[in-house]
């Protein structure tokens, strides 16, 4: 996988591996060739020969050699985890973004998801990177293998057959500890869930207020134990396995000793000789536990890392046309409802065989290029659900939506994204400077500080931004040196800053102003009205006097369209709005 970013590093991996495993053998088999050129030397008298300073001179270098190779060994690996890393988070986060809101309304892909934000890309890294120790330990058994085939073939599988009990210990407790966090997912996610009150400002701050503190406390300690408890038990498990396994392995190890010493004693192998066995003996047994502890620990990672790969395989639920149509950018489409219902994938059922629960009921209607379009209606009416269709969030469960003519299922997403400015309810805030938090609502351009500016005095933030020390180069966000923690109605006016500086064909607000003054929120919609004559707008708002404003008024009950008009035209009808509007008018006396 790094082979074709980075070929010189990877080759470069591999070529030390391959050093490095020889370290031992070198190190041994030169220490033993030097022993017993010295206990004949001291026995002959010879003294210091040629072979001799040869062999001293080697085993100096050889002292060295192995930290050098060790550097430049840690060196590349650094640098591969570090790319793999970065490969990996990038391809997840693309992926991420790249899959269809639809599917983080399904609790089986949010379970994956928190599975993939728990393990994080490390596990799937470990996989890659373990490949090059794996090499290593290959090298080394392949070498301790024939050294001690040469002095008994008997002794390589008594040491085999000592190392199996670890590999079955490993592989276990990776069955173990997978089996806890896989089946615990739904549960770690509502961990993390009540987590986030205790990190959350707005969110803490409710917890006190409510007292709700030791609530929540005594359940994300439930969890944590109860996640714990099994944790621990498999640890302990561990434990005594590795124990067993351990005592195993050196009374196989300490018998091959005492036979290897006893054949010196018997004068059938030198002082020397016996060194490198001993010390090839406890490389096979090292290498051979590390290779095999290495394949136990790649199956439990393979699970892990198969939750990532089935997150960058997840297929796109919306329908994506072969050939899909590009929309021109610079014109305002007309949009068509044609007979459209919608009910939610995972909505209830009311009886078994019956269908789902519709949200949206055969709703038709025309929204003209450049209109100004509301929707009004009571909480869960359909308004949203509409703009969400709208959005291709979800594709209609009944009938087509036309934009220009053509399906929007026929569009290119990107193309008609490109075409939206949506403000909803639960809109984001950006930790970055004022001037890029609003240029970002058309990021694809060059930031024009005239453009910023003008957006920032259409939504009314701009007496608010040049109070603060640093104007449009302020930092916002409290959690970064010098930053400033704007008001949520500055928040909003912020928002609508954005959404004006994307300049988009189509304009979409879900309550845009539900946290700003009357005077603010009035003079923000005579701005949008005067700067956005060739853009189509479309309101939803509980207030109607914004709402009166718009061309014509969609009045949504129970899913379905109720009335269609003008604000004088439905006031004139009497019916569901005129009741609304006098109920909310006579409030305000």
């Amino acid at each position: 996988m790094t082979f074709g970013y980075y070929p010189w590093v990877t080759s470069g991996t591999v070529l030390v591996s391959f050093l490095v495993a020889f370290i031992p053998f070198a190190q041994s088999g030169t220490s033993a060739l030097l022993i017993n050129s010295l206990v004949r030397a001291g026995t002959t008298g010879t003294g210091f020969t040629y072979a001799l300073t040869l062999l001293v001179a080697a085993y100096i270098i050889i002292g060295f050699v192995p930290d050098v190779l060790y550097s430049i060994q840690a060196y590349f690996e650094k640098h591969n985890y570090i790319r793999i890393v970065e490969k990996f988070q990038l391809l997840v986060l693309r992926k991420k973004a790249a899959i269809d809101i639809q599917a983080y309304e399904n609790p089986a892909f949010l379970d994956l998801a928190n599975k993939v934000n728990d393990s994080g890309v490390f596990t799937i890294v470990n996989l890659v990177t373990n490949q090059f120790s794996n090499i290593q330990n290959v090298v080394q058994v392949v070498v301790a293998f024939a050294i001690l085939v040469a002095v008994s073939p008997l002794l390589c599988v008594a040491i085999i057959i000592g190392v199996i009990p670890k590999f079955v210990t490993q592989a276990k407790y990776g069955d173990n500890v997978w089996g806890i966090w896989n089946a615990e997912a739904s549960v770690r996610r509502h961990y993390n869930d009540m987590r986030n009150h205790f990190e959350k400002t707005d969110w803490l701050i409710e917890l006190k207020l409510f007292q709700n503190v030791g609530y929540f406390f005594d359940r994300i300690q439930a969890i944590l134990e109860g996640f714990g408890a099994k944790q621990v038990k498999a640890e302990k498990a561990k434990l005594w396995w590795s124990l067993g396994s351990t005592l195993f392995l050196g009374i196989i190890v300490g018998g091959a000793t005492l036979w290897i010493i006893a054949r010196v004693v018997r004068g059938d192998m030198e002082i020397g000789t016996m060194l490198f066995v001993l010390a090839s003996i406890n490389s096979l047994q090292s290498a051979l536990s590390g290779f095999f502890m290495s394949i136990a620990r790649q199956q439990e990672w393979t699970r892990y890392a198969a939750n990532i790969l089935q997150l960058i395989d997840t297929k796109p639920i919306l329908y994506r046309s072969p050939t899909p149509v590009i929309l021109d950018p610079i014109k305002t489409p007309s949009i068509v409802f044609e007979n459209v219902s919608f009910a939610y994938p995972n909505s209830e059922r009311f009886a078994e065989g019956a269908s789902a629960r519709l949200i949206l009921k055969d709703i038709s209607l025309t929204i003209n290029a450049g209109e100004k379009f509301a929707l009004v209606g009571e909480n869960g009416a359909g308004k949203t659900t509409f703009v969400k269709l709208l959005c291709r969030i979800y594709d209609p469960t009944e009938g087509r939506i036309l934009i220009d003519g053509h399906d929007l299922r026929e569009i290119d997403l990107e193309s008609w994204n490109h075409m939206l400015g949506v403000l909803f309810q639960d809109y984001a805030t950006y930790h970055m400077p004022v001037k890029e938090a609003i240029a970002i609502g058309r990021s694809d351009e060059p930031l024009s500080m005239d453009e910023v500016i003008a957006s920032a005095q259409a939504s009314e933030s701009e007496s608010f931004i040049l109070q603060w020390k640093d104007a449009y180069d302020q930092m916002l966000g409290v959690e970064f040196e010098g930053g400033v923690d704007p008001s949520k109605g500055q928040n909003q006016r912020l928002a609508i800053a954005r959404l004006l500086h994307r300049k988009a064909g189509v304009m979409i607000l879900d309550e845009p102003t539900a946290s700003v003054d009357a005077e603010a929120e009035m003079k923000i919609f005579e701005r949008i009205e005067s700067s956005t004559s060739d853009q189509t707008v479309i309101l939803i708002s509980h207030k109607f006097s914004t709402v009166r404003r718009a061309d014509r008024i969609c009045v949504f009950k129970d899913g379905g369209v109720e009335e269609l008009g003008s604000h004088e035209e439905l006031l004139a009808k009497g019916g569901v709005y005129a009741a609304l509007f006098k109920m909310q008018a006579e409030d305000y006396k």
